[in-house]
Order: C-alpha cells, then sequence, then structure tokens
C-alpha cells in the first residue's frame, strides 16, 4: 500500500514538472483531434441525410 502510494506521489511530481509548452502542445493536439472528429461525425450525417 505504501509503495503504491510512493508510485502515485512519482507519477504526480513527473507530471507536474512536465514542460508547460509540452503540456500546451498535447492540450492542442487533442482538441484538434476533437474538432476534427465531431467534423466527420457532421459529414456522415450530412452525406446521409442530403435534404437537409
Amino acid at each position: 500500500m505504501q509503495n503504491k502510494a510512493k508510485h502515485f506521489a512519482l507519477f504526480f511530481v513527473l507530471k507536474m514538472e512536465k514542460r508547460k509548452e509540452q503540456f500546451i502542445f498535447f492540450y492542442i493536439e487533442e482538441y484538434i483531434y476533437y474538432k476534427l472528429e465531431i467534423f466527420i461525425y457532421m459529414f456522415k450525417i450530412f452525406t446521409y441525410f442530403p435534404s437537409i
């Protein structure tokens, strides 16, 4: 149990120590992927219902 807590603490510290730029880049990448997924979904809907 103590070992698990130590591991979690280490993971948290490593996560906090990560460069801000790297984190922002990852966030932007995720955001772009999310937007792209929505666009593809919308495109599929519009191709299914051309009358709209």
